[in-house]
């Protein structure tokens, strides 16, 4: 809630600057001649009292950027700004430095959903709201992470989150004509093939199983949309069950289909197959929702409606909200 309300006095403080007076005489000169920021934080630059076209010119970019007005700190290091009008030229020093707080400083519980990553991966969340005016999405920690975001559509939209440093990070998702209502994503981000996201967790599910009735609806409304594309129903596997029940929990601790120990989902499935599929989901409390999530994403809907399949195993832990689906011929 803090960082909300500061965000937004900032912006009504930087709005409220356009209101000032010009003199009817005015130096020409940069409204700084040299910033010092945090990386990950940005500044306002202009040139002001300048007619014309105006040229900016940054020395090295992996320290800062500069569009519109706005210096961000990118990496650490030093350099210069340069604008240049009418054959006069203008030198601002930014100097960026390591943010005082630790990244991983965070309390696991503080997040409303928290996710894991290795270096290099790429995490694809979808997310569905209610109530929401206009929605905003601020990375916290752009030094471990890059976001993007996919179109707004009736409250939904997906995520894309790249891991780019080891840490933890948060996103913070808010409405921007309510800031009060908002909720936090967290990213556990290790090197490949480390067990650091075990130290981020405890596993105080292990012995919760999937409910039967929530199993059993998701095969339904999945049988449900194969008939309708003119395929067969598949055929409910209660080993596979197992399975994805394991899968559920590890889905818990690690948001991947990478498992926990560093191998692949499929080495989770412990019956003779010749080729298999995995859709995981974290967040729905129903199979309605689950399976409405699953239906709306292309790649996971192509494995539900495979004619490839002919079992199906389904794993749900209640305690995360993650499910989980395996497919197999």
């Amino acid at each position: 809630m803090k960082k909300l309300v500061s965000l937004l006095l900032c912006v009504i403080m930087t709005v409220g600057f356009f209101g000032t007076g010009v003199s009817a005489v005015q130096k020409i000169g940069l409204t700084r001649t040299s910033i010092t920021l945090e990386v990950g934080e940005t500044a306002t630059l202009k040139l002001s009292g300048a007619k014309g076209k105006t040229k900016w010119r940054i020395t090295d970019a992996s320290v800062c950027k500069y569009k519109n007005g706005i210096v961000t700190a990118v990496g650490e290091g030093k350099a210069y700004i340069y604008a240049t009008n009418n054959g006069k030229k203008y030198k601002c020093t930014v100097t960026v430095t390591a943010p005082e707080e630790s990244v991983t400083s965070y309390d696991p519980d503080s997040f409303d959903s928290v996710f894991s990553m290795e270096m290099g991966e790429r995490a694809q969340v979808d997310i569905m709201t209610t109530g929401y005016g206009k929605i905003k999405v601020r990375n916290e920690d752009p030094n471990i992470i890059s976001v993007s975001c996919g179109t707004v559509t009736d409250g939904s939209f997906t995520l894309y989150v790249d891991a780019e440093g080891v840490g933890v990070a948060m996103v913070t998702v808010y409405d921007s004509t309510d800031p009060s209502e908002y909720f936090t994503l967290g990213f556990v981000v290790s090197s490949w093939g480390s067990e650091a996201q075990n130290d981020f967790y405890t596993d105080t599910n292990a012995d919760i199983l999937s409910s039967d009735e929530f199993v059993d609806e998701v095969i339904r409304l999945v049988n449900e949309e194969r008939a309708a594309a003119g395929l067969d129903a598949l055929e409910k596997n209660d080993t596979l069950c197992t399975n994805a029940d394991k899968r559920a929990r590890e889905v818990a601790k690690k948001f991947s289909h990478t498992r926990p120990d560093g191998t692949k989902c499929f080495t989770a499935i412990t019956i003779s197959f010749t080729s298999a599929a995995e859709n995981i989901a974290k967040g729905q409390t129903s199979p309605a929702e689950v399976m409405d999530s699953w239906m709306n994403s292309d790649g996971h809907r192509k494995n539900i409606l495979s004619p490839d399949y002919c079992q199906i195993g389904v794993g749900y832990d209640e305690a995360s909200g993650s499910w989980v689906q395996i497919f197999t011929d």
